[in-house]
């Protein structure tokens, strides 16, 4: 049975030819050069020397073709194959004992595990049979034979990568550098691969373990994140009023505040954050963006935990509103020009946290960062009409889909709760009149009630929900964005861009429906409540 994604390049013989690039041989060795492949000799070629094919092996790739352990993740797939190599042998022994001490479950066990990896052909039949005769039960010996075998091929797996890194000084620096922390993951106590660790970590890097450091390194340095001075005034700030142990990381534009040292939390978190902005980026490019001094950063404050984020939050924003930051993850101070947020390295805490971080990003990357104006702080001291666009274009993000692994995003989302709700209160007759909506000043919003009083139901959830006519606002002015980005082929696209452009910038005269969209209040609305009825029954933006 063949190891998954690997295979011996003996499979290859049918082929005639394979990439050029790194082979892995039996014994651990990695070949250098151009290796080419002889199918009607079955020999590999590596420069001037010619080796038998079964000697060499080859990554298999989850389309099914052969490659050659040319990148990082082949070559760890090769020295994968390599470690189950290993602990094939001990499973074989295993499995020996265990049919020799009369563990009939035990042997059979061994057996399966060695098959697993590899194990074939008449030595595996000879061995299951005899496995399948010994009537014995384990017992304390039997039991203790499995938990040895366990250890030894854990061990065995191991020390292939271990070797593989520590004989890695050639290799470049990041490749060197993720070998070390595939080794310590596999091999934790390896005391060769630990000494390597700590003489590569800096003295006076912020993370105290070096093994956390390496995380950095290879997660978050080798992507273009570095920390930023000591002397970084966001960084002075957050130490003086905040944590003396927090540090800084600079991943442009963003200036990330932290004293969390997870490399997965820091990476998630700032994955969703720069994934937005770049889709925010790419909306309202521009030929001729502000110029902007190197220093001009997104600051971000990451804490550890919710009740720190809640506790720091109040403080630190003079608010004196915890109630309303009681259920979120994460808020945009404008006075400040700072945002908060927490986050929980759990995937299913992460799908309730990415909304809230591309939301409050959002509000964040309008008001200090959009290419097509200095900054909105023009807008704080008018409270102009138009409100609506400010919490239904960070809501109309919000509710894209964002792929970070891919690094992709798509903002045309079919559930979009926002469509569906306007769907619902249209029916319940609980609708925001459009033309009051579209006109309402942030002070006007915070005089709508908080409530929780209308029923609405959407499609893609069961049961009924209540929510407040600030919710309806909310929900009405994202359908808005939803309706102007997408219908009749993007027709009133660069109208709702220059939209948030005028808001921003204090244009008061374009801020009235007519002048913005060429219709009054209520015939945009209708036209929303339309294309919400349409989405519902199954339009789709064309491919």
């Amino acid at each position: 049975m063949r190891p998954p994604l690997l295979a011996l390049l003996l499979a290859l013989a049918s082929t005639a030819a394979a990439e050029p690039g790194r082979a892995v041989t039996r014994d651990g060795g990695v070949l250098e050069g151009d290796v080419r492949v002889d199918a009607a000799a079955s020999t590999a070629v590596v420069g001037k020397v010619t080796l038998p094919l079964d000697a060499v092996y080859l990554v298999e790739r989850l389309d099914g073709t052969l490659i050659w352990a040319r990148d990082f993740e082949h070559r760890m797939n090769a020295y994968e194959f390599l470690g189950a190599d290993a602990a094939r042998k001990v499973w074989i022994a295993a499995a020996k004992e265990a049919v020799r001490i009369g563990g009939s479950p035990v042997a059979r066990d061994m057996v399966d595990r060695a098959e697993a990896l590899g194990f074939s052909g008449p030595a595996a039949d000879d061995l299951r049979r005899q496995a399948d005769k010994v009537r014995g039960v384990p017992g304390e010996r039997g039991r203790k034979v499995r938990a040895d075998a366990e250890a030894a091929g854990a061990r065995a797996h191991g020390e292939v990568v271990a070797a593989r890194a520590l004989a890695a000084q050639a290799e470049p620096e990041a490749v060197a550098q993720r070998l070390l922390r595939e080794a310590i993951r596999l091999a934790p106590d390896h005391a060769g691969v630990w000494r390597r660790i700590q003489e590569i970590a800096p003295p006076n890097h912020p993370f105290g373990d070096q093994r956390v450091w390496l995380d950095w390194q290879v997660d978050l340095f080798s992507s273009g994140l570095e920390l930023a001075s000591e002397s970084e005034t966001e960084l002075l700030r957050a130490r003086s009023t905040w944590r003396r142990d927090a540090f800084g990381a600079i991943a442009p534009p963003i200036l990330l505040v932290t004293p969390v040292k997870s490399s997965r939390t820091v990476g998630r978190c700032l994955g969703y954050m720069r994934l937005a902005i770049r889709a925010l980026d790419s909306l309202f490019l521009t030929p001729n963006p502000v110029s902007r001094r190197p220093d001009e950063r997104l600051a971000i404050y990451l804490y550890a935990d919710r009740d720190e984020y809640l506790a720091k939050s109040g403080a630190m924003s003079r608010s004196g509103h915890r109630e309303r930051l009681e259920w979120t993850a994460g808020h945009y101070s404008p006075s400040e020009q700072l945002s908060r947020f927490y986050w929980t390295d759990d995937l299913d805490a992460e799908r309730r946290m990415v909304g809230t971080c591309v939301h409050e990003i959002t509000h964040h990357w309008l008001q200090e960062r959009n290419p097509r104006y200095r900054s909105g702080a023009m807008r704080l001291a008018l409270d102009p009409p138009g409100f609506w666009i400010v919490e239904g274009f960070a809501t109309f993000m919000e509710e894209g889909t964002y792929d970070l692994e891919s690094g992709t995003w798509r903002l045309f989302n079919p559930r979009s709760e926002s469509l569906d709700t306007v769907v619902s209160l249209r029916r319940g007759g609980r609708l925001i009149p459009w033309q009051t909506l579209f006109l309402l000043t942030q002070r006007g919003f915070g005089e709508l009630s908080a409530e929780n009083d209308i029923t609405i139901v959407r499609r893609w959830r069961l049961g009924q929900a209540k929510m407040s006519q600030r919710h309806a606002f909310y929900s009405q002015s994202a359908a808005a964005c939803h309706y102007l980005y997408h219908a009749e082929n993007g027709k009133h696209r660069a109208a709702l861009l220059d939209y948030v452009q005028s808001y921003y910038t204090g244009r008061l005269e374009k801020l009235a429906p007519i002048p913005a969209f060429g219709v009054d209040g209520k015939a945009l609305g209708a036209a929303v409540a339309k294309f919400a009825r349409e989405v519902a029954a199954g339009w789709r933006p064309p491919a």
